[in-house]
């Protein structure tokens, strides 16, 4: 049996607005998505879709045009999405943490034609005022005297704002204006092959990329790894805590709308608010990936006694020290490893339901049917099964490119179309299992030693929750490890604790030099920023 073989061959021709068409008239009354405080049938989301897609029509939006969506998840971010996918436009969504330095450089660099955000001002768990329009205001010298134009981002045209219209160059969006009636006119049928969507990842020492995807890899992806590998059905209901700038909530997404199940989410993760939607909504896959999101949906149940009876199946993108305090932290749900990437459409390898807890653990499953993968040294040479090399990728899930980069992507000569992923790991038994990064390689006085290794060490301690380690500069050895370390509520450590409790396990050349603790880390759109905690050593 395939990963396609209980998806619809069908499915796999739409774009990414179809695809919720479709589920619109097989499914209408289904619970499409839930937030805290509501829920859309796959009826109210395609109804609000059209109102969005006509009002961008209105706005001029003409297809092929990008359009920036800085919004929190919720129905509006969705409904705009679809509604730019079903006019031919390409969504943007902006990472809703981007301040006054990268706002005006994605806009720019993403030739945005138009933006979608909120007039609303919300505060969120850490007690921050969230005002998006004071975040453009900033970032955007001369809004308010130019009718929402600036000179910074020229081909910007409009900027329209769903709620309260506090701002005279903010176009008020209503949020009542559904249409009802025939499929309007204006509705583009892309290729499959044509871009669904324009996704801003975080590079490790270089401005964000703007990765292009197409539709038929989003939604093959989607379908091979919910429906074919996790084996989602109708019946269940998905939850990724994620933004919708970030590929692992498309994936959930996708796939709930490839078969009709329901997807939940939330503008911002929240502990105890989120085992109250979890157990509200009766979720049953949690596709989160980052453990730190299982860590505190744990410690929420320890301290109030609660429970998630209905989660089956959550997803790890970890290594096997961080997946057995996941393991313990919900010890009911059928912990299933993951990994994948932006470029590559979201996921590569998906553990089976059939794998062993050792092979769950340690590996991140088979590749996904029709990818496939290979590890290469650095001359491009494949690697004996069990070394460690770089992580080749070819398929139908590959990106179309990088947004204004001409720099070829793909390999070409006699070994053609593999794209390089610069992540390390090895293959056992047929699945991958991650070694780190190549770029989070830390050369120690000649040694090359791997931040991912010191790392899984490091979380062997049982008062360390969270590791992460960084090159630092060194005067004699070129660079050694500097290690950041968030401690378990209720313990304390000293720097020199934790570099005894190194001495005499690791090498001596891999032990950290300098140590940091930390509780809050600076976070791209769901992982550690590594180059901000480059920055907390200078």
């Amino acid at each position: 049996m395939t990963d396609f073989d209980s998806v619809d061959q069908r499915t796999l021709q739409l774009g990414l607005g179809e695809l919720f068409e479709r589920a619109t008239k097989a499914w209408p009354g289904n619970v499409a998505a839930a937030f805290p405080g509501e829920r859309l049938t796959y009826r109210d989301l395609w109804q609000q879709a059209l109102a969005a897609g006509g009002r961008l029509v209105r706005a001029g939006i003409r297809p092929g045009e990008h359009v920036g969506l800085l919004l929190p998840n919720s129905s509006r971010l969705l409904a705009t999405l679809l509604g730019a996918s079903l006019c031919g436009a390409v969504p943007v969504p902006l990472n809703t943490r981007y301040r006054t330095d990268e706002l005006p450089y994605v806009i720019e660099h993403a030739d945005l034609a138009g933006l979608v955000t909120t007039g609303d001002v919300e505060i969120n768990r850490q007690g921050e005022r969230i005002d998006y329009p004071a975040r453009l205001t900033a970032a955007l010298p001369g809004l308010a005297v130019n009718s929402g134009r600036s000179s910074q981002v020229p081909k910007l045209r409009f900027i329209a704002g769903y709620g309260a219209a506090r701002h005279d160059w903010l176009t008020p969006w209503p949020d009542t204006d559904h249409p009802a009636g025939a499929v309007p006119s204006w509705i583009r049928r892309p290729a499959p092959g044509d871009t669904a969507l324009l996704l801003y990842t975080s590079g490790t020492t270089a401005r964000p990329k703007g990765v292009r995807l197409a539709h038929r890899a989003l939604i093959a992806t989607a379908s091979a790894g919910m429906i074919g590998r996790i084996r989602m059905t109708i019946a269940d209901v998905v939850w990724s805590p994620a933004p919708m700038c970030h590929i692992g909530s498309f994936v959930a997404l996708i796939g709930a709308c490839a078969i009709g199940a329901q997807f939940v989410s939330a503008p911002y993760f929240e502990p105890a608010a989120a085992v109250d939607l979890l157990n509200r909504e009766r979720v049953t896959i949690a596709y989160a990936g980052f453990p730190a999101f299982y860590y505190d949906l744990g410690r929420v149940m320890r301290e109030t006694g609660q429970s998630l009876p209905y989660l089956k199946i959550l997803t790890t993108a970890a290594g096997p020290a961080e997946i057995a305090r996941v393991r313990a932290a919900l010890p009911a749900a059928l912990q299933l490893s993951v990994t994948g990437s932006t470029e590559l459409s979201g996921s590569i390898c998906v553990s089976d339901l059939s794998d062993s807890a050792d092979q769950r653990a340690n590996t991140a499953g088979r590749p996904l049917d029709g990818i496939e993968v290979s590890i290469r040294d650095q001359h491009g040479e494949q690697v004996p099964p069990g070394e460690v090399g770089e992580l080749w990728v070819r398929g139908y899930n590959l990106l179309i490119g990088y947004y204004k980069d001409t720099k070829p992507l793909l390999t070409a000569g006699p070994d053609p179309g593999w794209f390089r992923t610069g992540d390390l790991g090895t293959m056992i038994e047929g699945r991958f299992a991650f070694r780190g990064r190549l770029k989070d390689m830390i050369k120690v006085g000649g040694e090359n030693v791997a931040a991912a290794e010191i790392e899984a060490y490091l979380l062997t301690h049982p008062a360390i929750v969270v590791a992460q380690v960084i090159a630092a500069p060194d005067d004699r050895l070129g660079e050694v490890p500097a290690a950041f370390v968030e401690l378990a509520d209720g313990h304390v450590l000293t720097a020199d604790q934790v570099v005894e409790f190194c001495r005499g396990d690791i090498a001596a050349y891999k032990i950290p030099r300098l140590v940091h603790f930390v509780s809050q880390w600076p976070m791209s759109a769901t992982k550690i920023d590594k180059p901000k905690l480059r920055d907390l050593l200078t």
